[in-house]
C-alpha cells in the first residue's frame, strides 16, 4: 500500500471515530486541526497534512460544508465520548480454585470412565487423594490430603459434579 492511501485511511480512521454527522452541529476548523495534529504527534509518528487535505477529506467522509468567512465546519459534531467503566472479572475464591485444580488433577490422575462420568467416585476418595511430582531430584507435593468435610463442602456447591444418592457417588455432568 502505497504512502497515500495509508495517511488517507489513518485520517479517516480518526475523522470516523472522533466526528458523527449532524444536520444542526457545527465544529470549529482551528479545533479540528489542533485536535487532528495532538493525535498526529501521538498515535501516528507526527505526520503532516495540509489543512486543505485534512478538510478535503472530511468533506469526502461526512459531506460537510466548510465556511471559510466564519472558520466553522457545518454538518458534523464531535463524537461523545462515554467513559469507560472497567469492572474487574468476578472471580473464585481462592481456596475454591485450589480445589478445583485438586477436583480435575484427581480426575486426571483417576480412570478416564470417571473423568467422563460413567464411573463414580467417593467423597473420602477426593479427600485422601494425594499428587506428588518427581523433580529435581526430589518429590514435590502438588497436592495433600484434605478434611473430609471440607471436599465434601466443595463437592456440594461444584458444578462439575453431582451426587446419585441411590449409588451415594459423585459423578461427572457432561
Amino acid at each position: 500500500m502505497d504512502r497515500t492511501r495509508m495517511v488517507k485511511r489513518a485520517i479517516s480512521r480518526w475523522l470516523v471515530a472522533t466526528l458523527e454527522p449532524s444536520k444542526s452541529g457545527n465544529i470549529d476548523f482551528l479545533d479540528l486541526v489542533d485536535r487532528f495534529n495532538d493525535h498526529s504527534n501521538s498515535e501516528l509518528a507526527g505526520l503532516r497534512i495540509s489543512n486543505a487535505q485534512l478538510v478535503s477529506y472530511l468533506e469526502e467522509l461526512f459531506k460537510a460544508k466548510h465556511d471559510e468567512p466564519t472558520g466553522r465546519i457545518h454538518g458534523v459534531c464531535w463524537r461523545k465520548v462515554e467513559p469507560r467503566v472497567w469492572k474487574p472479572k468476578p472471580t473464585k475464591d481462592p481456596k475454591d480454585q485450589a480445589l478445583e485444580t485438586r477436583l480435575l488433577a484427581f480426575l486426571n490422575d483417576n480412570n478416564v470412565g470417571m473423568k467422563r462420568g460413567e464411573m463414580g467416585f467417593a467423597t473420602s476418595s477426593f479427600a485422601g487423594y494425594r499428587q506428588s511430582w518427581f523433580y529435581g531430584g526430589y518429590f514435590h507435593l502438588k497436592h495433600d490430603r484434605i478434611d473430609h468435610d471440607t471436599a465434601e463442602e466443595f463437592l456440594k456447591k461444584c458444578e462439575m459434579v453431582r451426587y446419585d444418592e441411590d449409588i451415594q457417588s459423585w459423578f461427572v455432568t457432561t
